[in-house]
């Protein structure tokens, strides 16, 4: 019970411990929509706290900056509290179809003190027009439902958080991208739904260790009885686990390490509570059906505004052959350069960033034939969302502009070949009757396709309620494709 309390804080709101391998300095920023943002990297400041006054009775605020604000302080609390609503519509218009969606929203947050915090933010939207195309939006990665000519979903994320400059204590629903990047974590990426946790990290001089343990939901049911009534709600228990450790001899390099595991169809496995084992070696004892992802990288800040970095991921090797091109060499590679500078406006509190990145995956890469252990979170992956047997090089400019405005724009080139490229597929079926220590995969194995992405997009914020922003994505694999977005968010 004392392992389970020892985790960390949040992914919404304030901020991490220092070096927090959950908060990558590096992410990208572009999105079609406000609610595509990934919010928990929104970096809000901490609530201030009620002022330092002798016995202050509470105060209930409404309709100040904030639908409601409650502050109170005594000798021994001091508590803060904020509550807003939001709403937004989005439009996109493509060639052929054309959707809307329309959402309410709440969010809460609270301070305690100077340690302790918390959060909560729901919202509730429809989809309405071409609600084949609808279904296609990022926005819909888990369950939603079809009633009459509209398409409903909803989505929750919280956390209950502790935490100093030295240590951090979580319990929420979330998600998170370890690793920097612009075009998706080859470790463990953030587009998915969210998902319950447990979540731990510390820090001892120049090291820090950090703990995850979430609950994930499986890509499929069992069929257990032959009634759709049962059976279509009967989803095998699934988890998650990552444990990472981090080295930083100089302010400006860092070093970390760590696995990750996917497991289920059982309880909740406490040998993944333990930051300092060898899971592999543990994975091992367990009669080896569990899902374990190795993997290191670093980051080094050449000067104060240029990063290098650079991560490796090994699912699976033989190190006899790990230079050949044997099925089982699963890994993938990334790394890019990010450089931040000031333009236009000097005055402006961001600086703008350009970044490149390259990533690389063998075939096969997340693949699993279990389940339960399968590399994914309710249907899609935790690893690279763009697949694998594949080369992506992208690019991002991010560019704060006067007149409270900005300006995003990424480019990408992604090389694939068909072979081993979903994260569904099953080997077992691709290798059926071949000894699997002969089966070999090459890099753009099956048919290749060739796909090039340029996405922009502007904001405005012309009061703080008030948010607009319009996009334009062009895809091109044969033909060019183009989507035109709008939106707007109002909040109080």
């Amino acid at each position: 019970m004392i392992a389970l309390l020892f985790m960390v804080l949040p992914v919404l709101g304030l901020p991490l411990i220092d070096g927090s391998a959950f908060l990558p300095g590096i992410d990208s920023r572009l999105s079609t929509g406000f609610l595509q943002e990934p919010d928990a990297y929104a970096a809000d400041n901490p609530l201030p706290l009620p002022a330092d006054l002798p016995l202050t009775q509470g105060k209930l605020k409404v309709f100040r900056r904030a639908l409601a604000t409650y502050t109170y302080r005594d000798s021994a609390l001091a508590f803060a509290s904020e509550m807003n609503v939001f709403t937004g519509y989005e439009q996109m218009l493509a060639e052929d179809d054309n959707y809307g969606f329309q959402y309410t929203g709440l969010r809460f947050r609270g301070r305690l003190n100077r340690n302790f915090s918390m959060q909560c933010r729901f919202w509730s939207g429809e989809f309405f027009g071409d609600l084949d195309a609808a279904a296609g939006s990022e926005l819909i990665d888990s369950w939603y439902k079809t009633q009459e000519s509209i398409l409903i979903l909803d989505n929750l994320s919280a956390d209950m958080t502790w935490r100093s400059r030295k240590l951090g204590l979580s319990l929420g629903r979330g998600k998170f991208q370890v690793g920097n990047s612009i075009s998706g974590s080859i470790i463990l990426s953030d587009q998915v739904n969210d998902y319950g946790y447990l979540l731990a990290e510390g820090k001892l001089g120049k090291f820090s260790i950090s703990l995850l343990h979430g609950s994930l939901v499986p890509d499929s049911t069992s069929v257990e009885t032959g009634f759709p009534s049962f059976d279509t709600h009967n989803y095998p228990d699934k988890y998650v686990a990552l444990h990472q450790l981090s080295y930083s001899p100089t302010d400006r390099l860092t070093l970390f390490g760590g696995e990750t595991i996917v497991y289920g169809n059982r309880s909740l496995d406490v040998n993944y509570l333990l930051p300092v084992a060898f899971w592999r070696i543990t994975e091992h004892n367990l009669r080896d059906r569990d899902d374990v992802l190795i993997y290191v990288g670093s980051t080094f800040e050449t000067t104060r505004n240029t990063t290098l970095y650079f991560q490796i991921a090994l699912d699976e090797m033989s190190p006899e052959r790990f230079f050949s091109n044997w099925w089982g060499n699963k890994y993938a590679l990334q790394g890019g350069l990010s450089k931040g500078f000031r333009l236009l406006d000097p005055s402006l509190a961001e600086p703008a960033r350009l970044t490149f990145e390259a990533t690389a995956v063998r075939p096969w890469t997340y693949t699993h034939y279990m389940n339960t252990s399968m590399y994914s979170h309710d249907g899609r992956t935790l690893g690279y969302t763009k697949g694998s047997n594949l080369l992506d090089l992208s690019t991002e400019l991010n560019l704060p502009l006067p007149l409270r405005l900005s300006f995003d724009a990424g480019f990408s080139f992604c090389r694939q070949g068909s072979y081993g490229s979903d994260w569904r597929e099953s080997y077992l079926n691709a290798y059926a009757g071949q000894a699997s220590t002969d089966a070999t995969a090459d890099w753009f194995q099956g048919d290749i396709t060739n796909t090039i992405s340029v996405l922009g997009a502007i904001s405005y914020q012309p009061f703080d309620c008030l948010r607009i922003k319009g996009g334009l994505k062009s895809t091109k694999i044969e033909d060019w494709k183009h989507e035109l977005s709008l939106s707007f968010q109002f909040s109080y």
